[in-house]
């Protein structure tokens, strides 16, 4: 008879077990690909096709719990920048706006990959 692979228990999915690891769903707290925290209720991202920065709100749903919302799909570190200030993500004095001009000028996978945290 074939060994085939366990399926994981509910423990294994669900809780600080699954939270640990990295996701692929730009909604989640636990993305893969999160570039600067902008506390309390921003962040940015690089897109899952590694093409875009992206401006997300984070928003509380009663029946999901917490998720991440895109405000804006900015494709340069200028437009970027600019986008954060106005939406109030960021002012101009505060410090993260240097962790933002660390950014490449232009979104790219290949660019981010050692920025990023994994």
């Amino acid at each position: 008879m074939a060994n085939l692979p366990t399926p994981p228990r509910h423990s294994q999915t669900t809780g600080a077990a699954a939270a640990a690891t990295p996701s692929d769903r730009e909604r989640d707290d636990n993305y893969r690909w999160v570039l600067v925290e902008l506390p309390p209720r921003h962040r940015v991202i690089l897109g899952r096709h590694g093409n875009e920065y992206i401006l997300q709100e984070r928003r509380l749903n009663g029946e999901h719990g917490v998720y991440w919302r895109g405000l804006s799909y900015p494709l340069t570190l200028d437009a970027l920048i600019t986008l954060c200030v106005d939406s109030e993500a960021v002012s101009e004095d505060d410090p993260k706006l240097t962790e933002l001009n660390a950014l490449p000028m232009r979104a790219s996978l290949d660019a981010l990959k050692p920025a990023a945290k994994k």
